[in-house]
């Protein structure tokens, strides 16, 4: 089981340093902010998020659940890495890839 258990964490808390760099630079217009034009027109943020209102609310509804989710699933790495280190300890092991060995 803890073996399982281990590869899992593994491969999920494997970092992608790129895309989290990439992300954290992202910067979102403001709200004013003209993000087009036409025949002389201006066009703000604020206009385009007014016509896909619904699909916008909806959206924004998917990432709160999606940033729950993930939240959720690094809460339960941590904990299991944890417990997992707690275990190795209390086994006399120095690591818990050598507990994973020995298991």
């Amino acid at each position: 089981m803890y073996r399982s258990l281990f590869l899992l964490i593994a491969i999920i808390a494997a970092p992608c340093v790129a895309s989290a760099q990439k992300c954290r630079s992202m910067k979102m217009p403001a709200k004013d902010a003209v993000v087009g034009s036409y025949a002389g027109q201006k066009v703000t943020l604020t206009k385009v998020d007014e016509a896909i209102g619904d699909d916008l609310c909806k959206a924004k509804l998917e990432y709160d659940r999606k940033i729950a989710e993930l939240r959720q699933e690094a809460l339960d790495r941590i904990i299991d890495q944890g417990l997992l280190q707690k275990e190795a300890k209390a086994k006399g092991h120095a690591s818990v890839q050598a507990l994973m060995k020995a298991e």
